[in-house]
């Protein structure tokens, strides 16, 4: 049962999924109180969530959390910084969640995904499974995407951070990145036609008007007008990407670039525009949908140069046999053998416009097929 325009909830017999989502991208910095952005008492009108999912960027920025990869080991299966942090932030988010029981998470480089299950939730998540999709310079980890899918009373959930291609002109990159995490998602087994989807991280998007005037409308808190000039809604309208997801309404300003520390948007010699790079979006698709009920920043956490951003969600959950739930869609096994990410790694060997054309070539088949994923009607 695919969700009404309106967003009225059919009649039907359901059970119900309250979902808290979380993204940061912390600059490499370590946890401190985060009370301030994980308070999950607040997190919706109906109490504490059953599930919640954190995602972190750029947890590890250095070279060696990007030669671990996902693993956070070095050669010698020694703990480096990067696996280390991680403790540190799991701990934290322990900490904020005292009552709730860790479920899985999944690690590459500074992109981290966690998830926790309030006890009485636990029984209803099963058949839990992970991964990674790595979209940098020759195939690394630096960005990309993590997994979490899992099933719920029956019925396919998914959960991605990703961080995609960084500075305001790489549109078409952020886009081509969007389709190779969706390809090799799909490959991997991560999506499926049905079921809800979570996607949020650091994608990068950014506002595209001259930098005086932007922050001017942030004075102004003209937060209608940024919107209209915001990367990622003008992408979506013109069906470029996140084709079929949907967003909460942005009522908060810009979530990046701050100076470390305080309130004042980016100071430095590059002084970067003031933008909302840090999302979540969701997609259902029969046999639940998807109610949102808050999408918010949080400025009071001031230890990264961008903002928190958090949304609860209630899912309406109609149970189905959740037979072979991660077998790839017949109609996406078109899919070369050969990875997403190999077939970038080997397009990155070659030289000036024989890179770009092939990287083109390999981004028109996966947007082909991300676009049969998302723009399928039921």
């Amino acid at each position: 049962m695919a969700a009404s325009a309106s967003g009225e909830v059919p009649e039907a017999a359901d059970t119900k999924l309250s979902v808290f989502c979380c993204t940061f991208n912390v600059a490499g910095q370590l946890p401190t109180d985060l009370k301030a952005w994980l308070d999950v008492s607040e997190a919706n009108e109906f109490g504490a969530p059953d599930l919640c999912v954190f995602a972190l960027q750029e947890m590890d920025d250095s070279v060696m959390g990007l030669l671990t990869g996902s693993t956070g080991l070095d050669a010698g299966g020694n703990v480096t910084d990067s696996k280390a942090r991680e403790e540190a932030w799991l701990t934290s988010f322990d900490s904020c969640v005292p009552d709730y029981e860790r479920i899985t998470s999944q690690l590459l480089v500074g992109m981290f995904i966690v998830m926790y299950a309030k006890p009485d939730s636990r029984p209803r998540v099963s058949k839990l499974a992970t991964g990674t999709v790595s979209t940098g310079m020759m195939g690394l980890g630096n960005k990309g995407a993590v997994a979490i899918q899992t099933i719920v009373d029956g019925v396919p959930v998914t959960f991605i951070n990703s961080h995609l291609a960084a500075h305001a002109n790489k549109v078409e990159k952020r886009n081509e990145d969007f389709a190779m995490i969706t390809a090799k998602l799909l490959e991997d087994g991560l999506l499926n036609l049905e079921g809800a989807c979570f996607w949020m991280g650091d994608l990068n998007y950014r506002i595209d008007e001259d930098n005086d005037k932007v922050r001017q409308l942030i004075k102004d808190d003209d937060i209608e007008t940024l919107c209209h000039l915001d990367q990622l809604r003008t992408q979506r309208l013109e069906g470029n990407v996140f084709d079929q997801f949907n967003e909460g309404q942005i009522t908060f300003p810009p979530t990046y670039k701050f100076d470390p520390g305080t309130d004042i948007y980016d100071t430095s010699p590059k002084a970067r525009v003031p933008s909302w790079t840090d999302r979540v979006l969701y997609r259902a698709q029969s046999p639940c949908y998807v109610m949102p009920h808050t999408y918010r920043s949080h400025p009071d956490v001031k230890i990264s140069d961008h903002r928190p951003v958090s949304a609860s969600f209630v899912v309406s959950l109609l149970e189905q046999e959740a037979t072979a739930p991660f077998a790839t869609p017949s109609w996406a096994k078109e899919l070369p053998a050969t990875s997403a990410t190999a077939q970038a790694k080997a397009n990155a060997g070659k030289a000036g416009q024989a890179i770009k054309g092939g990287v083109k070539d390999v981004t028109s088949k996966m947007q082909g097929l991300a676009g049969g994923f998302f723009g399928k009607k039921r």
